[in-house]
């Protein structure tokens, strides 16, 4: 655990909770932030499914939509959460984001190694390879868009809203993608490929959706 690996470093044990916990705040960011605005699209599709009658209390949709509605504010608002996710990844790794890519290697190397890995990938018929290097890929250029936004508005980033905005809407849906590809193989095989087709097929769908 976190917490024991904090007390072995010197810390006592309320400082060691406190830090333990805060390495996952990004992870909770996100979950926040998906979860909310899953079950909120899941309401505003029942309020369209009933049309008018979606507003009305006699139908079931009414109460649902507005309880659901108020989850994307507490407990920090979505936007706030969203700006948080990019802030704490860029504080936590920005020595290792900046200048780590040139515009060339990446707009004329890479794209060549891509289609040389493409053609390998027809070859391998392991359980989600190709969707684990397409996720590899979304990895490298969330990378790449963070190094070219920290080169050019260096810690002034911090205030450029939209551009955090975008940049943890790529994060959350590589989290996410990566989640149902590591639980679908776990599931796998617990019961095997044959039995979890339909959670496989979902799972494409869902990063193919995510690119």
């Amino acid at each position: 655990m976190n917490q024991d690996r904090l007390k072995a470093l010197g810390l006592d044990s309320s400082r060691s909770y406190l830090q333990g916990i805060e390495e996952y705040a990004i992870e909770c960011s996100i979950c926040k932030v998906l979860g909310t605005e899953c079950v909120n699209f899941c309401a505003n599709e029942g309020v369209q499914i009933y049309g008018g009658m979606g507003f009305s209390a006699d139908a079931p949709m009414e109460k649902i939509y507005r309880d659901v509605r108020v989850t994307r504010i507490y407990e920090g608002t979505n936007e706030i959460n969203r700006m948080l996710i990019v802030r704490m990844l860029f504080k936590r790794h920005i020595s290792r984001y900046t200048n780590k890519f040139s515009s060339k290697d990446y707009n004329e190397l890479d794209v060549v190694d891509h289609f040389k890995q493409l053609q390998k990938l027809e070859t391998n018929k392991r359980l989600f390879c190709e969707e684990k290097y397409f996720l590899g890929r979304m990895k490298d250029m969330i990378k790449f868009v963070l190094n070219r936004a920290t080169v050019h508005w260096n810690y002034k980033l911090d205030t450029e809203y939209e551009v955090l905005m975008s940049l943890s809407d790529m994060i959350m849906l590589v989290y996410a993608v990566e989640s149902a590809i590591l639980r679908t193989e776990k599931l796998a095989y617990m019961k095997k490929v044959e039995n979890v087709t339909e959670e496989i097929y979902m799972t494409m769908l869902y990063l193919h959706n995510a690119l």
